[in-house]
């Protein structure tokens, strides 16, 4: 069922629009990115599902929501073989 949902929601941030760049890192605890690039899989999916749930906090903070955080934590997720 989770990689349905990750199907879905990849399928979705394509269609808005260009996933290719990094999340801004100044947004996020300056240790996210290597908690990240060092998680496995299950961590991985738990920041995943983290970002998700505060993506409308975090465009009330800072303007922008996280959709390239999100992309970011699929592409390790991707490259780790987790799905």
């Amino acid at each position: 069922m989770k990689k349905v949902g990750l199907l879905l929601l990849t399928i979705i941030f394509f269609s808005c629009g260009d996933l290719s760049s990094e999340p801004d890192w100044s947004k996020y605890s300056s240790s996210l990115k290597a908690i990240i690039n060092s998680s496995n899989c299950d961590e991985l999916q738990y920041h995943f599902n983290i970002a998700e749930a505060n993506s409308d906090n975090q465009r009330a903070r800072t303007g922008t929501g996280t959709a390239n955080l999100m992309s970011y934590i699929d592409s390790k997720m991707q490259e780790k073989n987790c799905y």
